[in-house]
């Protein structure tokens, strides 16, 4: 008789080991490195972001400016990447590139420098390119082989979805040698921000939404039951302002959508064209929310934009009453123009219909969806494998 070996067991991280790998921040690539940067540069109070990014015999170079309120000089750099604090972006950054170059000015002093080379300081002291006002210049060098276009396109992208709640903060990217992918994004109004990032004529099909409780609040916009997207490249969530990664939320979202969607075809004529799609999840909806919560809710793991919450429950349930309000509410500001209305009896009869299977909360939406997908993808073809003489066989 052979007794197997007991597998090993693994250990629990201490708490200490666990608060320093989360106070770490990765910059693994030039968007990355970009978006780090752009994010320190509106926590700083920045209104004006210029980023410039061109090619040189050794990789590629990137320089941020903005108009901010300046760096603490002296600090940048003393804290230690995984020392039990969460460091600023623009630590992480001076820490893994090869030579960084920071230029900052606070109100009142004159502009200083700092130097790193392989994350080390090799100069502190005054600038030799002073700054006209209050901001910072940063320029990080060495950045290895050069960019692709893929790769430009995608560091664009970062740098939009960061100020896209942002609309009084100005964004200017200018790529050389790749005119294609320069941005400009002046202060505006919010509707005019959404129709320069997310493509012109969004905004005509948006609901607002604005909700707050005691402990937290919703705000921005989203998309009508009837304006489904084919992609799921326009759902925007952030959480305190900064914009996360797909999550359990964005999920949910989906799913409340989808049932809406086939609760407002069935009961109203209202909703996407397509059964079929909805009930094959080839629809989703396209909304830019702000979620905004006590700082204990969540951690925030090592990419920055990747977050994790101690109950999930907590946020989902509410954003989801927030957007059942939305969409499941009575359509008195969606109802058709008069000269567009169906017949009195045709009224009456949808009425009725929505009445009956409207459900009491958003929970009880999901089994509904489960039956009208069944319903509309119809009995499922029978399993067939063929042989190897090429016959069909059961």
């Amino acid at each position: 008789m052979v007794l197997a070996t007991p597998a090993p067991r693994i250990r629990k991280l201490s708490q200490q080991a666990a608060v320093k790998l989360r106070a770490d921040i990765q910059v693994p690539c030039p968007g990355r490195i970009a978006e780090e940067l752009l994010i320190g540069s509106l926590d700083a109070g920045a209104t004006a972001v210029e980023v410039e990014l061109q090619e040189s015999s050794v990789g590629a170079v990137l320089t941020v400016r903005d108009d901010g309120a300046g760096r603490d000089m002296e600090a940048l750099g003393a804290e230690a990447l995984g020392g039990g604090k969460p460091v600023t972006s623009l630590t992480a950054v001076c820490a893994r590139c090869g030579r960084v170059v920071v230029r900052s000015k606070v109100p009142g002093q004159g502009t200083v420098c700092k130097i790193f080379e392989q994350g080390k300081v090799t100069y502190l002291g005054p600038s030799d390119v002073p700054h006209g006002g209050p901001g910072s210049t940063i320029r990080v060098e060495g950045l290895g082989r050069l960019m692709r276009e893929v790769e430009v396109s995608s560091l664009r992208h970062r740098l939009e979805r960061q100020v896209l709640i942002r609309p009084r903060v100005s964004l200017r990217l200018r790529f050389l040698g790749q005119e294609a992918h320069c941005l400009d994004l002046v202060a505006e109004q919010a509707a005019a921000r959404l129709e320069h990032v997310l493509g012109c004529g969004c905004t005509r099909g948006l609901h607002r939404v604005q909700w707050s409780s005691d402990a937290c609040a919703l705000e921005g916009v989203v998309s009508r039951l009837e304006d489904a997207q084919s992609t799921d490249n326009f759902m925007y969530l952030y959480v305190n302002g900064h914009y996360v990664e797909p999550t359990p939320i964005h999920e949910s979202i989906v799913r409340l959508f989808a049932a809406a969607s086939l609760h407002a075809q069935e009961g109203t004529g209202q909703g996407p064209d397509s059964v079929s799609a909805v009930a094959a999840g080839g629809v989703w909806p396209l909304f830019v929310l702000n979620f905004q919560c006590p700082e204990d809710w969540f951690d925030v793991a090592l990419a920055g934009s990747v977050i994790q919450f101690s109950n999930w429950r907590q946020p989902i349930r509410f954003i989801q009453m927030c957007l059942r309000k939305v969409w499941l509410r009575e359509r008195g500001e969606e109802a058709p123009d008069p000269a567009q209305r169906a017949p009195a009896s045709l009224q009456k009869h949808r009425k009725a219909t929505a009445k009956r299977t409207r459900c009491c909360d958003a929970v009880n939406i999901v089994p509904l969806l489960a039956q009208r997908i069944a319903v509309a993808r119809g009995p499922a073809a029978p399993c067939q494998t063929t042989s190897p003489d090429g016959t069909a066989r059961p």
